[in-house]
């Protein structure tokens, strides 16, 4: 039982464990429609108010140290607002918090870093296509992302192309270029 794991982890006294799993816990409630508010339950805190709390603690602590992992909760916040057609507003605060974090990690490509980048290509083309006066911002961050998988798709095609096709196909659909913007589509749930 998962909340049986958080409540041991706070038991012991292993908060950084415990944030992470109530973090998740909280994904997953969300994500069934619940309103329980699990940051609530287990820290008595608002659930942004510990968001933060991780955050800062990461910021403080040694760049390679064990707190690094919650420099994930800004990727897992804008990943699941954006799939789930969350507030934009959220949405760009959570990007912006993450491109500082990214700013001050290691440069090595895990895979959530990896996925990380195709989210922020997916936001800032699907921004650029929903706030026309920051178009150009929004679609540089696109164009920005496509550059990187370029470059990675001629080390490896095998785990690179799928995610260059579905940014190559949005930035079609964002020119109005549908005929290409649906063969990129193909191609990228052909590579997958």
């Amino acid at each position: 039982n998962y909340r049986l794991y958080c409540k041991n982890a706070i038991m012991f006294k292993e908060s950084v464990f415990a944030h992470s799993l109530v973090g998740h816990l909280q994904v997953a409630l969300s994500l069934t429609g619940s309103s329980e508010d699990a940051y609530q339950t287990y820290f008595k805190v608002t659930k942004k108010d510990s968001e933060h709390i991780c955050i800062q603690q990461s910021f403080e602590s040694d760049r390679e140290g064990y707190k690094n992992h919650f420099r994930l909760i800004p990727f897992r916040n804008k990943l699941v607002l954006f799939l789930m057609d969350g507030p934009d507003k959220e949405i760009k605060e959570w990007y912006e918090l993450g491109e500082k974090l990214d700013r001050t990690s290691t440069q090595v490509l895990f895979p959530r870093r990896i996925f990380g980048f195709l989210i922020d290509g997916m936001i800032g083309l699907s921004f650029a296509r929903k706030y026309t006066d920051e178009r150009e911002m929004w679609e540089e961050v696109g164009n920005n992302m496509i550059s990187k998988f370029q470059r990675w798709v001629e080390s490896s095609e095998w785990n690179f192309a799928n995610k260059l096709y579905l940014l190559l196909a949005e930035r079609y659909f964002l020119q109005g270029d549908q005929e290409n913007a649906f063969e990129h589509y193909d191609k990228a749930i052909k590579s997958a």
